[in-house]
């Protein structure tokens, strides 16, 4: 199973609505998502799961319980769906390089 097109919709709106004037904080935690999903891929389980906590954490979401049960669906369904992840999230272009060199 995967997340639903509306999911990946309120985690993208989320790192949109924590931007500051040039978005510098909202790419940060793109990056930052995306590098979780990319070190996730290669192994780093504990590494990758801690850099996506650590962005979603930063965004604001609509309440609490549901942070918590979208933070267990997005782990939950992590392994396999990585590179998809990565690419969902919309990171700088450099780091979507790094699917590309494997």
């Amino acid at each position: 199973m995967k997340l639903t097109a509306e999911e990946w919709k309120i985690i993208d709106d989320s790192f949109f609505l924590n931007q500051d004037k040039d978005n510098y904080v909202g790419a940060a935690l793109r990056d930052l998502f995306a590098m979780g999903c990319y070190l996730h891929s290669k192994g780093q389980t504990e590494a990758g799961e801690k850099a996506i906590k650590t962005a979603l954490r930063a965004t604001p979401f609509v309440n609490d319980q549901f942070k918590t049960n979208l933070f267990t669906k997005v782990l939950e369904y992590l392994p396999g769906n990585e590179a998809e992840y990565l690419r969902n999230i919309r990171p700088h272009t450099e780091l979507l390089g790094l699917l590309e060199t494997e």
